[in-house]
């Protein structure tokens, strides 16, 4: 019995460690996405850019594909913002053929991505 103790100790301290790396990892991708947020509201629309990045990039170290995904639907709108619609079109279409194949036609963040692209078109 005390066996199986030895061994199961140090997968405990893995996970908690590796739980606690994510935890620390999220909240400086959600710091990013507040800055990005407060440039977003000042027209510092570049600068926006950079900080939806970062946070995308957080996201996708640790798979959490659906805020990765919403960073890239952040960015597009942007890029709408700025009137740089080829690049915010290549943006959305990438960004919303992948949600379609992690998520359902059904899902809450590819209907995003429609809404966005349907107001890529009105421009």
């Amino acid at each position: 019995m005390k066996n199986h103790f030895v061994f199961l100790i140090p997968f405990l301290i893995f996970f908690q460690t590796q739980a606690q790396t994510i935890k620390q990892d999220t909240l400086r991708a959600r710091n990013y996405i507040n800055k990005a947020i407060s440039f977003k509201e000042n027209s510092k629309f570049d600068s926006a850019f950079k900080y939806y990045d970062k946070a995308k990039t957080v996201y996708e170290l640790h798979k959490l594909n659906e805020n990765s995904l919403r960073c890239e639907l952040e960015k597009g709108g942007l890029l709408i913002n700025k009137q740089d619609l080829n690049k915010a079109g290549q943006i959305l279409f990438t960004a919303s053929k992948e949600a379609l194949g992690l998520f359902s036609e059904n899902s809450a963040i590819y209907a995003d991505f429609c809404n966005k692209i349907g107001l890529l078109y009105m421009y």
